[in-house]
């Protein structure tokens, strides 16, 4: 056999979980007996890998093996984690050992992990807190600052938007003694992440590191804290219509109980489950990947949304750091999901009006990734705040500095950095429902037309298209930066140019984004294309879920407010036009 087992056998030496044990010592065994098991490749990179922590975390397949996820790999993790703050703390003379809190999702091996990783930080020196039950990421964010402890492990499958149920993740925030003030809450940084990788691969094997399983309750009252500080981001918001009712969908995750909760607070006595969607389950009803946005979930739920007579559906993904929003439109009252740009406009607006009102400074920032449309920016810009592109997801987005509200094209919103550096979709949810309430018909509708009718409309869509395999995708890559991959125009507009946005970015910042502070030295794997007629493209390989997602938003006018439904139904014609030219290239580029 070609394959060197001894990594292998390595695994078998260190791990500490009988479950992955078994299931290495038979891989071990039809490696042996049987070629083509694994290939090369797949070995090498499941065994003689390492896992490691990035500013966003880690995730991947739960299954044995160095590169995954499993308790062998979380333990590693937790004990370089629970070093590194230790040295931390003795640099400073600190005698009191740090506090590290414990959260988890509603995935089925993440009570387990969590249970792992907090016996590891109790064994390595820390003083452990968890959370008895499944809970929302932006919940334990919040109590690392509410409890001033120094760091906060998530199990959780949400690092991405559409994540297989056999994922799962670990990541991590800081705060308390731990770091400076500035970085108080957020998520770790790319530096300290290696250095916590480094210090756990350097520690004896998972199987030998210490364990102590006695650990605490993370104190209720961090829930009503949380709640109480969601209803301070909708004090200053008249609720004309509080009898509104509301549908929650809760995407068989664990955060609809927290959001219920935040929504009754608030005064909204009609709130209704969307089926047995706000129950946890692990299985998450048989969705291969939970997300709020899935087809299946969506007909479901705004079927159901009708037939309950509700005035505004409000989703959430597992661990509620996303949110999406749906609405009866029109005199037929057909449901419908907006699109992220357009719940992003309206979190803008809301962001507007606190500043305007002096519950925000005016130096604050909004800052929003490369892939949002251009609609809540401008509104920002218009009303002379400064914003701020990023490369990066939430964990970006957040070191922003004076950041005060951030937002990414996949439905995330960070709408409370003050208290909670993460993305957060309860309190945003809390924000929308507050805001749908705000005038006697549903104040949402009301806010995007008059931002139309002073920016006029800004039309944005995406479109995923799966390859059959990762090298159909980097074929189509390497066609794409070649420059024989992408129209020559849009729908009979001229195009101004393309940039490669692997390489540096000619422009002050990233080009097609109307921003007024930069990054420019960031790189990214898209190319970004303009038209005359401020057509803006992005065409962005993802060989990690074998596809390449199109991001394309037009601009069209309307004279006056009665011709909103004109010109929209215009730029969704011309958005529909690009994307089947972008696909025509594609088919055309992979023929060749």
């Amino acid at each position: 056999m070609s394959l060197d087992l001894s990594a292998l056998h390595s695994w078998l030496e260190g791990d500490l979980d009988p479950q992955t044990q078994e299931e290495a010592h038979l891989l071990l065994q039809a490696l042996t007996e049987t070629e083509g098991v694994l290939s090369p490749a797949e070995f090498r990179e499941r065994f003689v890998s390492d896992i490691s922590l990035s500013s966003n975390g880690t995730f991947t397949k739960v299954e044995a093996g160095w590169a995954r996820v499993n308790a062998s790999t979380v333990a590693r993790l937790t004990a370089g984690l629970v070093y590194y703050l230790n040295q931390t703390l003795a640099a400073t003379r600190e005698k009191n050992p740090p506090t590290v809190l414990v959260g988890f999702d509603g995935r089925a091996s993440s009570p387990k992990l969590a249970a792992v990783a907090a016996a590891v930080a109790g064994g390595c020196g820390a003083q452990v807190l968890t959370f008895e039950e499944p809970g929302p990421t932006a919940l334990l964010s919040f109590a690392l600052g509410h409890l001033q402890a120094e760091a906060a492990i998530m199990i959780s499958g949400g690092i991405t938007p559409v994540t297989p149920v056999e994922f799962n993740g670990m990541r991590v925030f800081l705060g308390g003694r731990a770091v400076p003030p500035s970085e108080n809450g957020h998520y770790i940084s790319a530096s300290i992440a290696a250095a916590i990788s480094d210090l756990g691969r350097a520690l004896p094997p998972p199987r030998d590191l210490p364990q102590n399983p006695s650990f605490s309750s993370i104190p209720t009252e961090v829930t009503a804290a949380f709640s109480a500080n969601a209803q301070k981001l909708i004090q200053g918001i008249d609720k004309v219509n509080p009898n509104l009712k509301i549908a929650i969908m809760g995407c068989y995750g664990a955060g609809t109980a927290l959001l219920r909760h935040c929504l009754e607070m608030a005064g909204f006595g009609d709130v209704i489950d969307v089926g047995d969607t706000c129950e946890t389950n692990p299985s998450f009803g048989g969705l291969n990947a939970p997300d709020p946005r899935n087809p299946i979930l969506v007909k479901a739920s705004l079927a159901f949304a009708q037939d309950a007579g509700a005035d505004l559906m409000l989703g959430i993904s597992p661990d509620a750091d996303r949110c999406i929003v749906a609405l009866p439109m029109g005199k037929d009252r057909v449901w419908q999901i907006l699109g992220s740009d357009d719940v992003s406009a309206i979190v803008t607006s809301w962001f507007l009006e606190r500043r305007r009102r002096g519950e925000i400074p005016l130096s604050s920032v909004v800052a929003y990734d490369l892939y949002c449309a251009s609609m809540p920016l401008t509104i920002a810009q218009s009303a002379g705040v400064k914003t701020a592109v990023t490369l990066g997801g939430v964990a970006t987005l957040t070191r922003v500095p004076n950041v005060g509200l951030s937002f990414t094209q996949s439905d995330s919103y960070c709408v409370n950095p003050g208290a909670i550096h993460c993305a957060d979709g309860i309190s945003a949810s809390l924000i929308v429902a507050a805001l749908a309430a705000s005038s006697s018909e549903n104040g949402l509708l009301q806010i995007l037309n008059d931002a139309a009718n002073k920016h006029g409309v800004h039309l944005a869509t995406r479109e995923d298209i799966v390859f059959d395999s990762l090298g159909a995708v980097e074929r189509y890559s390497r066609r794409l930066r070649q420059g024989h991959a992408y129209p020559q125009d849009f729908s009979g507009s001229h195009i101004s140019g393309w940039c490669d946005m692997a390489k540096a970015c000619p422009h002050k910042a990233p080009c097609a984004i109307r921003a007024t502070v930069g990054h420019p030295k960031e790189r990214t794997n898209a190319v970004v294309g303009l038209g005359a007629k401020g057509e803006r493209v992005i065409i962005r390989p993802r060989p990690n879920r074998n596809q390449i997602s199109i991001y394309v938003e037009v601009d069209s006018e309307a004279s006056d407010p009665s011709e909103l439904g004109a010109a929209r139904s215009v730029a969704l014609r011309r958005a529909t036009e690009i994307v089947s030219q972008v696909r025509a290239c594609m088919q055309e580029a992979q023929a060749k």
